[in-house]
């Protein structure tokens, strides 16, 4: 083009034509280049009329490298410290990050994983803290969040500008950035430095006050509770576009504290026991129905091993608690990832083959008896002890029917195929 320049009358503004065009396109590198290197960089707004606006400046920053992301209401939020999830490699660089919403029903969880979890490209499991409520027609508060969501600023800029919020093509691990503006109360992986061990401006975490257990009790003592046919066919739904995509949920109850156990409700927003046996019901039938979905019944309507000093009040965990529970489920992710490695997939349940109380029989392939265990525990039961043998054969106590149980080495839990 200089050449041409040359023999131009008009030499000189050829050559400022060039230096324009060459000043512009430099500049649209760099532009492009600092885009992507920080989307923090791009004008926008980041208000999502929610705990997500403290969130989404970490999470857009570090999306590329999630494999795992915590959803659900304040008990997941507080509940689970993905801190404590994989490995050494995820402490010092998140690889998991806790995406949850305060009061988030169902509708809002979904549009967070349609809209915003299928665009993680390494993303394995999505933990999920499902709170019975949110199967409950009768729950108020089941609206609210996804309308909130989807009305704010920043899920509108993001919806219409897909392309200058993916585009984060970092090839390592990084630590997100934390603007000046906010996330000053996060960790990187998307959990409160603030929570305190207590509530200390509410009577419902003074457990050492007598009056406490009867304030509580009074407060789950009437309940209704209706199971909303359209919330079961959103979950089951979503179960099928996950697994369709590879991706697998760990869904389990979050834990309540002991005083409010054997009440008529099993929370304080109108969960009836008969209610929360039909949501356990309905995910134990997902389990059986989609292989990439895991269900704990974790809080066991209150009957469950947290002590008091794990709870912010009585249905938040607190940071000591958080970090027991993620741990916990921890173990699951990793023996599920060992199996997934070596492509070992799981079977269905087996409820149909066994009755839910019946009990069942462990021995190892040479006859020594490991323990009795109720049917309903087992599927991905912690191992009681040391297994001598990589073979269990499993007997029915009423039916008498067997399982043959193959143990991977450093595998943490079990599970088995019918072969009689």
């Amino acid at each position: 083009m200089l050449a041409k320049c040359k023999n131009d009358p008009y030499a000189i503004f050829c050559v400022l034509l060039i230096a324009i065009h060459i000043l512009f396109a430099n500049n649209q590198s760099a532009q492009q280049s600092v885009n992507r290197a920080s989307p923090l960089k791009i004008s926008r707004s980041w208000n999502y009329y929610s705990i997500l606006s403290e969130k989404m400046p970490l999470f857009i920053q570090i999306y590329h490298q999630l494999e795992l992301i915590v959803v659900g209401d304040s008990r997941a939020a507080w509940g689970i410290d993905p801190l404590n999830f994989f490995d050494t490699t995820n402490q010092a660089y998140p690889q998991a990050f806790n995406f949850s919403i305060y009061s988030a029903g169902l509708p809002a969880v979904e549009i967070q994983i349609r809209d915003y979890a299928f665009n993680l490209p390494k993303l394995k499991w999505i933990v999920y803290g499902i709170s019975p409520r949110i199967f409950n027609k009768e729950w108020l508060s089941s609206g609210k969040q996804w309308q909130l969501l989807t009305a704010s600023p920043g899920y509108k800029f993001d919806m219409d500008n897909p392309d200058s919020i993916w585009v984060n093509d970092y090839g390592s691990l990084i630590s997100p950035t934390p603007p000046d503006y906010c996330c000053q109360n996060m960790t990187f992986w998307g959990y409160p430095t603030d929570l305190a061990d207590k509530d200390s401006g509410s009577w419902m975490s003074d457990f050492d006050n007598p009056e406490t257990e009867r304030k509580l009790k009074e407060l789950v003592q009437n309940g209704t509770f209706s199971l909303s046919e359209e919330r079961i066919a959103q979950f089951d739904s979503l179960l099928a576009a996950l697994q369709s995509r590879g991706i697998y949920m760990l869904g389990y109850t979050p834990p309540m504290h002991y005083f409010i156990a054997d009440q008529p409700c099993t929370d304080d927003d109108g969960t009836t026991r008969e209610g929360y046996d039909l949501v356990v019901n309905f995910l134990e039938e997902m389990q059986v129905k989609y292989s990439n979905f895991i269900f704990i019944d974790i809080d066991n309507k209150a009957n469950n091993d947290f002590s008091s000093d794990e709870f912010w009040n009585f249905d938040h965990l607190n940071s000591k608690g958080a970090k027991r529970l993620t741990q916990y489920l921890n173990q699951y992710i990793l023996s599920s990832e060992i199996r997934r490695n070596k492509g070992v997939g799981y079977p269905s349940q087996f409820h149909n083959t066994y009755l839910s109380n019946e009990e069942i029989d462990i021995y190892t392939i040479q006859g020594s008896f490991i323990g009795s265990f109720p049917v309903k525990r087992m599927k991905y039961g912690i191992l009681p002890e040391k297994i001598p043998s990589t073979l269990l054969i499993i007997k029915g106590k009423q039916s008498q029917k067997h399982l043959e149980f193959h143990f991977e080495p450093n595998d943490v839990f079990f599970d088995f195929h019918i072969i009689h």
